[in-house]
């Protein structure tokens, strides 16, 4: 998916092009947005870490809503399986389709539902427990592809770094989008096609759990001001996550069709936060907490015609952009089963209480996967580059006390502290870390004063 620039009339798939003198010093940074990419890793489309410079949204497709079919949990697993298969024949290319694989359902379900035999991968760290091969190896043999782990160490990561970062139009710290890079140029020459797991999140995962969170807020009818609660709760505004505070009180009045729809990826963003809150309620209200089991999902706003343009329009600041901009640089094409028009629509059109019923969000994609191979465990365990043991190699200490060089306020001391005190989590050290050398790295390499 190639992204598309505006910047005060003209249009380019580059940013450098729309540079007057072909350079990209002409363009001012937005200081917001830059305070932004140190706390995500990315800037939110639609803005860029330029001021005034825009992503371009796509044409919106008509808000259809499809009517509810008359399906139990059976029917609706034919149903998904048929609709699957249908939508990775339409991207395959016979003997030249690859698949990343891990161990979790959504890349596990392609392998199961693929009637033709592909090429699958995963992604493998030089570190003991960081892998998910042994799983991911057996789905592949059970469904009939052939498999081979692709070995990245922490040399390949310093090797291709500042290959990787030449292709980036604007700074882009998302952990596996080097690792997925590296992948992508080891197996172009045997793959035209690439497929991923990316978008079966949205129907059976996090997402789904956003809505039902909001579907039960508003049942009780709980008014809080929910800014003020996250300041008591997190802490002061000075907070790394401060930024967020900022969003709620434009978003959460919001539906949450129009929470997706919203032409900015902090929607989801801010959707993380609500269900830290919503985790607050129940602690407060029994009888919130007691009928979470079964009240779990409420995805129709989620699952129409609209999703699948937002998702082309925005995609790429999620997880999906190591994966596009991994195709835009190596030039192999990406497909994603898990976006087509078709399957959306189908998944509109199956009951909450249907799809949703069974102990976990993903049970009717562990029943797929189950038919090929019946003793598949699905592994809840993410495996993502390891940058905080990559960190403590004295090779990428040495690139981090260049830090040192860029940001007076973080020396040597403060860079050893971070790494050798690694705290895990969803923006950790590593992560903080990352953002950094991305930036100070991307900003000699494009010549931008960034500092």
């Amino acid at each position: 998916m190639n992204q598309v620039f505006r910047h005060k009339g003209r249009s380019s798939e580059k940013i450098e092009n729309l540079c007057e003198n072909e350079g990209l010093s002409v363009l001012e940074i937005d200081r917001s947005s830059l305070e932004e990419y140190l706390q995500f890793g990315f800037v939110h489309a639609p803005n860029t870490i330029y001021k005034d410079v825009k992503r371009i949204q796509p044409e919106k497709t008509d808000n259809n809503c499809f009517g509810k079919l008359d399906v139990n949990t059976d029917d609706s697993v034919a149903l998904i399986k048929g609709e699957l298969t249908s939508a990775i024949d339409r991207g395959v290319i016979e003997g030249r389709t690859g698949l990343l694989l891990s161990s979790g359902l959504d890349s596990c379900a392609i392998a199961a539902c693929s009637r033709h035999k592909l090429n699958t991968y995963t992604i493998c760290f030089d570190f003991r427990d960081w892998n998910e091969h042994a799983i991911a190896e057996k789905v592949s043999m059970a469904c009939g592809h052939s498999h081979q782990n692709i070995i990245i160490s922490i040399d390949d990561l310093k090797d291709n770094f500042d290959e990787w970062i030449e292709t980036l139009n604007q700074p882009y710290a998302h952990p596996n989008s080097l690792a997925t890079y590296i992948a992508f140029k080891k197996i172009k020459s045997n793959n035209e096609v690439l497929m991923d797991g990316t978008g079966g999140d949205t129907f059976f995962g996090t997402l789904g759990q956003s809505a039902v969170q909001e579907k039960l807020i508003r049942k009780r009818k709980i008014v809080v001001d929910t800014a003020e609660f996250l300041r008591k709760r997190l802490g002061p505004s000075r907070n790394a996550s401060a930024k967020i505070f900022n969003l709620i009180p434009d978003t959460w009045a919001k539906p949450v069709s129009e929470l997706l729809l919203y032409p900015h990826e902090r929607a989801i963003y801010f959707n993380n936060w609500k269900g830290f809150f919503f985790n607050y309620l129940c602690e407060r209200d029994a009888c919130l907490r007691d009928n979470i089991s079964s009240l779990y999902g409420s995805l129709s706003a989620y699952r129409d015609a609209h999703y699948y343009q937002y998702f082309k329009a925005w995609g790429a600041e999620a997880s999906s952009g190591r994966v596009y901009m991994a195709s835009s640089a190596t030039g192999l094409s990406v497909h994603l089963p898990f976006i087509d028009k078709q399957l959306v629509k189908l998944m509109s059109q199956i009951p909450d209480k249907v799809l949703y019923s069974g102990p976990g969000s993903k049970q009717i994609l562990e029943r797929i996967v189950r038919e090929k191979h019946p003793q598949y465990l699905y592994s809840k365990k993410a495996i993502s580059c390891p940058w905080s043991l990559a960190f403590k190699d004295d090779a990428w200490r040495s690139d981090l006390y260049s830090l040192s060089d860029e940001l007076t306020c973080f020396p040597k001391e403060k860079i050893n502290k971070i790494v050798d005190q690694h705290v895990k989590g969803n923006m950790d050290h590593a992560q903080r870390l990352l953002n950094l050398l991305v930036l100070t790295r991307w900003s000699k390499i494009k010549r931008v004063s960034v500092f």
